[in-house]
């Protein structure tokens, strides 16, 4: 389900709108584009502000999946099924250990061979394929003779040579004989690289048999599932069987039986390679289960065994690793093999190491260890695999291997998802820990993988099983109530249908009364907690086809009054930028740590996250002038060298002490970089500069009636100059151009001039404002005067503003700074004079000199009380 930050995405994308949201103003994507589709994907840097749903894609094997029930369904069908229990089948192909299945290659006699008549390098023969009538056949290899046995490739067959393009077989004449088919190499048809000459088979096949037979060609039904990421029990072949059993019990109304495990005994010889365990970490490794086989031999897996794991991509490597691989698909419960003869002291311990440990892992790279990463060690505390992540290059098991420790655990999800992130190892054993593995299944598919390999593998079980489980994990207990159940679903279900549902999905009750049952949920379910959790397991196995879809869909969207004029005041501020022709931009709200203190970010108030998705992007952003600073850059390195940006975006900080440690806060900012014009030879292009932000925020202020502030200098370190506007203590506004040195740090070429708006303050100050007040223009003249008045030098304009609006002055309506003159000797050491314009109106009649000198008279005072000014 999106949130409805997703929502309003979708909504605002098929919006008629001037203005465009967009990352890169180079490569804007149209405003009809949906969310997953293009041009807009999810991929695009639009949709990464957002929380989209990740998904995990499995394949399924319909042979693996018949290990555990029989399902004579058609793959059609089976997919339809998978699809309503919410396991969506994105698609499903045939699997054949051979390429094309060698469909159309059956076993032949050759009756005759004699030479060509047209050709001294070529043969005419006479084969039998098991018809009444037998065909002629050209060949042309050395070794072609009488009464052999051979693979022949017959009319409207197609081959997939080892090397070169696909073969269709056709009826033709080969230098003026008819040839009805192929006689075969191995390379011809894909079996291996020889072209020596054809193959010879054993006499005693019959002709006609289909040459799959003789190579027992191994055929699956491979089916492309997207998993959510809830569906932890669902990632293996043993969850998904199970579903796809409560499905067909429900819906069918038949047990079709279900065998979970293929074996749980385990036949030990002795107790002479007994490894010690001890798990320091507890809380990072709740299971850690382990078991000593001795005597094996590494060497290649059988081909059923090679055929399986091809066939759902794993590419075999050796028998134990193979088997290791089919437990994790097979169970969803990853094991590690481990060299028994290199684990010292023949001890393991679960820990962690400090920070910084180097320790090789089995690609060969030389990772340094961070200090919350869980290792398993040796005796001696020396790292041997990152638990639940990557095995060591030194400890793990090779050619030359005989003894070996198999260790099946259970490790915390987010210790393993906060590792493989930090490393970048996206293993699948991984992915299965970092969704929540069943604690209770360690033993049992260890004793599975054990017999497997004492079978494959030879050898023999040299340790009783090593199993610390010091606090078992229990099954959740969850109260159900039936009318819950109903009304969130949204159709009648009977108490029956529900308890079946129940029991099919291995919820026994425990207890009940009137109208609920208590069940128990199993442990391979790590997600489902709650009553809501479990009354979506029952309508996945209900059917969500099963539930009406009504005809037609009305959503009332629930917009507090407040909320709503905020909307608005946004949008009034984004169309007025937007016909200016600005463009409006979307950051990220995550951004590096490294970035931004690289970049001079003085705070020490970083909102740190443990982003399991990325863990570059490790902090919130505190601000969005180095985010911003980030899309620029984007644009400019795609030759976008003018730029006119605004975003509306929030900015995270710490705040110690406070009741609530974190504060978030929304802001507006505007980004001018580059040229305001566009290069043309008939005009010289100039620099966007100061003045010409500084005219927008004016007109800003004047669209949002603020008149009464105080402006100052800016002090931050990010600005090489710039102008504050506050209202008493609260700052409104802060612009001016950025520092060369930040706008070095992310490589911009041009000057960049930025404004930061407290946009939510202001709109608190506008909506205080009559809106709808219309002023008439007077009836009656007006009235400029001009006041010349000498201060110091250290008087700024804003204590002149201040002491003008300090008392209130009659029929004053306007005042503004037109000159300042500086001359020693004429006004004085460290003075200056400033050129007051002031304007005068009277609504209801003309002003007389009279009451205008009264009002000059007030204004001289208050200027000489406040500001010691003069008049000149």
């Amino acid at each position: 389900m999106f949130d409805n930050q997703t929502l309003i995405l979708k909504i605002s994308l098929r919006s008629t709108i001037k203005r465009t949201r967009c990352w890169s103003v180079s490569d804007l994507p149209p405003i009809s584009g949906s969310l997953f589709g293009q041009p807009l994907s999810n991929t695009h840097p639009i949709c990464r502000r957002y929380r989209i749903l990740a998904q995990f894609f499995m394949n399924i094997s319909h042979q693996l999946l018949q290990t555990f029930l029989p399902l004579p369904q058609s793959p059609e069908i089976l997919a339809e099924q998978l699809t309503n229990l919410g396991l969506a089948v994105d698609g499903y192909h045939t699997y054949e250990s051979l390429k094309g299945g060698l469909t159309g290659v059956v076993v032949g006699k050759i009756i005759t061979c004699q030479k060509h008549p047209n050709a001294d390098r070529l043969s005419l023969t006479t084969v039998d394929l098991g018809t009444p009538d037998h065909k002629q056949i050209v060949c042309g290899a050395p070794n072609v003779a009488a009464g052999q046995t051979v693979l022949v490739a017959t009319v409207g067959s197609k081959l997939y040579p080892s090397k070169g393009d696909v073969l269709e077989i056709k009826k033709s004449k080969i230098r003026g004989e008819l040839s009805e088919g192929m006689i075969c190499a191995a390379d011809e048809l894909g079996l291996s690289d020889d072209h020596s000459g054809i193959i010879i088979l054993d006499d005693q096949l019959e002709a006609g048999t289909p040459a799959a037979e003789v190579f027992k060609i191994y055929r699956d039904t491979i089916f492309e599932i997207d998993l959510t990421p809830n569906r932890s029990d669902a990632t293996s072949h043993y969850g998904v069987a199970r579903d796809l059993a409560a499905y067909q019990l429900i819906h069918d109304g038949e047990n079709i039986g279900f065998t979970p495990w293929l074996s749980e005994e385990i036949k030990q010889s002795n107790n002479d390679h007994l490894v010690e365990v001890i798990v320091e970490d507890t809380i990072a490794c709740p299971r850690y289960s382990g078991i000593s086989i001795s005597g094996v031999r590494i060497k290649e897996s059988p081909d059923w065994l090679k055929d399986r794991l091809k066939a759902i991509g794993v590419r075999p490597i050796s028998n134990v690793v193979d088997i290791t691989n089919w437990i994790l698909h097979m169970y969803g419960q990853p094991l590690h093999a481990f060299d028994l003869d290199k684990i010292k002291g023949r001890t393991i311990r679960v820990k962690k190491l400090r920070g910084g440990t180097r320790f090789i892992t089995l690609d060969g790279i030389d990772r340094s260890l961070y200090a919350d990463d869980l290792i398993i060690c040796d005796g001696d505390s020396q790292p041997l695999c990152i638990a639940g992540v990557f095995g060591g290059l030194s400890s793990g098991i090779s050619d030359t291997t005989t003894n070996l420790f198999l260790e099946s655990a259970h490790f915390s999800a987010s210790s393993v998802r906060r590792t493989s992130m930090k490393h970048t190892l996206r293993t699948d054993a991984a992915t299965r820990f970092e969704k929540g593995t069943d604690p209770n299944i360690t033993v049992k598919a260890l004793k599975v993988a054990a017999t497997l390999i004492v079978e494959l593998a030879g050898g023999y079980i040299s340790s009783e099983v090593v199993d610390v489980y010091d606090h078992p994990v229990l099954p959740a207990e969850v109260e159900i109530y039936f009318d819950k159940v109903r009304s969130v679903i949204g159709q009648s279900i009977s108490d029956a249908e529900i308890r079946n549902i129940l029991s099919a999905l291995d919820m026994p009750v425990i207890a009940e009364s009137p109208g609920m049952v208590k069940i128990t949920v199993p442990t391979n379910k790590s997600d489902v907690k709650r009553e809501i959790d479990v009354i979506e397991e029952i309508l996945r196995i209900h059917g969500f086809n099963a539930v009406p879809m009504p005809p037609k869909m009305e959503v009332s969207f629930a917009i507090s009054s407040d909320s709503s004029k905020k909307l608005v005041f946004k949008e009034d501020i984004s169309t007025h930028l937007g016909n200016l022709g600005f463009n409006e931009i979307m950051g990220l709200s995550l951004m590096e740590s490294r970035i931004v203190l690289a970049s001079g970010y003085e705070n020490g108030n970083l909102v740190f996250i443990n982003n399991t998705s990325n863990v570059n992007l490790d902090i919130m952003r505190p601000d969005i002038l180095r985010s911003g600073m980030q899309s620029i850059q984007f644009n400019q390195n795609r030759q976008q060298g003018s730029l006119k940006l605004f975003e509306f975006g929030s900015t995270y900080r710490t705040s110690p002490g406070a009741a609530w440690p974190f504060v978030e806060s929304a802001e507006l900012a505007i980004f001018i970089y580059g040229q305001l014009e566009k290069e043309h030879w008939g005009i010289k292009p100039g620099k966007q500069g100061f003045y010409y932000l500084k005219g927008l925020v004016e007109q800003l202020l004047l669209k949002w009636q603020i008149s009464i502030f105080e402006t100052t200098e800016v002090q931050s370190p990010d600005f090489e100059y710039g102008i504050e506007i506050k209202l008493k203590e609260t700052l409104l506004i802060v612009y001016g151009k950025i520092d060369d040195k930040l706008a070095r740090h992310f490589d911009l070429k041009s000057e960049l001039y930025f404004a930061k708006i407290n946009w939510v303050e202001i709109y608190k100050i506008n909506s205080l404002q009559n809106r709808n007040k219309i002023q008439v223009p007077g009836k009656f003249p007006g009235v400029r005067r001009d006041l010349a008045i000498v201060v110091d030098k250290t008087v700024s304009w804003e204590q002149v503003t201040a002491a003008l609006n300090s008392q209130k002055i009659p029929h004053l309506q306007s005042f503004d700074l037109f000159d300042v003159f500086e001359n020693e000797e004429r006004i004085g050491k460290a003075k200056k004079s400033l050129a007051i314009s002031l304007i005068f109106e009277n609504q209801n009649q003309t002003l007389k000199e009279s009451d205008l000198d009264l009002s000059i008279e007030q204004i001289n005072k208050s200027l000489r009380e406040k500001i010691g000014a003069i008049g000149r």
